[in-house]
């Protein structure tokens, strides 16, 4: 709560410096303009007022705000040097902060010594002095999300135990709280990375964000977070809208997230689009052996919806063994569209049986001529017999793609 009303504070504090440097630009116009003006039982005495007096107002206006603009100018000049000097040196003092905390921290979690009780007690009176200022609480979290994503080992309760011996987890979830991108997506890692529930809240919030980086970060947070599928189940599509590319992104977390067990049943039986492309994306990769979710995933075959019925392909194509792939194809091929048949031909390059090379064969007459030229491919790489059938076909588009398929070839 106090974090919030820091926060508030903060935005208070601007909007009045904000006030403040426009009624003294008021002030000093009007003062500028007038030969003596009495401001808080002050008297001002203009020695310009003479020029000015017979000075139209709008020229009055101009030269001032020339005036103003070279003076900002300078002014900004001068601190836009000041402050690239001072985050050199904030960035070369991070850097060293940074490198000494992956050194002890490295130490810490491979070397046993520090699991005796003296030795703990010794290491964290060396490292207490050097966790005082920001820059070095940032500095031990970027060094540890350095070593935990470098190693597959779970370090999060060894370093749960090490901030709670310093004292500095409120210092943490108080980072999700600031104005700064930075600061927010460095705490939902450290959180999601150390599963602290505490500020699951804000991380929902940063979800809805327009910033792209902090909403993405935040929806990996959010499955890392995650224990049990049915938060996964009710996070996609019902409480947040996701693009394709924030589908991507929880696909990759929940593939890394080994300890998460799918509902492939519930996502690829839902109503939700949203749910069911997940879903295809995720069987894919971390396919549970049962029937019944491949029939599900068959179910998908055939979809109106042009990404459905690709990622179906995809999935089954993967998962099928090739015998079954073959009658499956020879089955659908027919009643899809061009770039659903050019995609299947693309994942069935490792398909070696005799009856598909035919199947492709008697089709190739009626295709597209990008269609010709991957089923053209397909036979040329397994069945130079049969590809005799085409070299003197009468179909010009036929010919084209053997031409192309066979100088593709040929000119390696």
């Amino acid at each position: 709560m106090k974090y919030l009303i820091y926060k508030h504070i903060r935005i208070l504090v601007k909007k009045l410096i904000l006030l403040s440097i426009i009624t003294a630009i008021a002030v000093c116009i009007y003062v500028f303009y007038h030969s003596e003006s009495r401001i808080l039982s002050i008297n001002f005495t203009n020695p310009l007022y003479e020029y000015v007096e017979n000075m139209p107002f709008w020229l009055y206006l101009v030269l001032y705000f020339i005036v103003f603009s070279l003076i900002s100018a300078f002014i900004f000049i001068s601190l836009s040097h000041y402050f690239n000097i001072k985050r050199s040196q904030s960035l070369n003092i991070r850097d060293r902060y940074y490198r000494f905390f992956a050194y002890v921290l490295t130490s810490y979690f491979i070397i046993d010594l520090y699991k005796d009780e003296n030795h703990r007690k010794n290491f964290l009176l060396k490292i207490k002095p050097f966790i005082k200022t920001r820059k070095q609480i940032l500095a031990l979290f970027e060094s540890y999300l350095r070593i935990q994503e470098n190693l597959t080992k779970d370090l999060s309760v060894d370093f749960k135990l090490l901030i709670n011996d310093l004292n500095i987890l409120r210092k943490l979830e108080s980072l999700i709280f600031n104005n700064n991108f930075d600061d927010r997506i460095l705490a939902m890692r450290m959180l999601s990375y150390l599963q602290i529930h505490t500020c699951d809240e804000q991380i929902i919030i940063c979800g809805k964000s327009k910033n792209f980086a902090l909403r993405t970060e935040a929806y990996a947070a959010l499955i890392r977070l995650m224990e049990k599928d049915e938060h996964l189940l009710n996070f996609i599509g019902e409480k947040h809208k996701l693009s394709i590319l924030d589908i991507n992104i929880i696909v990759n977390e929940v593939i890394k997230n080994k300890k998460m067990d799918i509902n492939y049943r519930a996502l690829l039986s839902s109503a939700n689009e949203q749910k069911i492309v997940i879903g295809l994306m995720l069987a894919k990769y971390r396919y549970r052996k049962n029937k019944r979710n491949l029939v599900l995933i068959l179910e998908h075959i055939g979809s109106s919806d042009n990404l459905i019925n690709n990622l179906a392909w995809d999935a089954l194509l993967t998962l099928v063994p090739d015998d079954d792939c073959v009658d499956l194809i020879i089955d659908r091929f027919e009643n899809e569209q061009d770039d659903i048949k050019l995609n299947i031909l693309e994942k069935s390059h490792h398909v070696m049986s005799k009856r598909f090379f035919n199947f492709l064969a008697s089709i190739m007459e009626h295709q597209t001529l990008i269609v010709k030229i991957e089923a053209m491919k397909i036979i040329f790489q397994n069945d130079f017999d049969l590809l005799e059938n085409f070299v003197n076909s009468e179909n010009d588009e036929i010919r084209m793609a053997y031409e192309e398929t066979a100088c593709m070839y040929t000119h390696k």
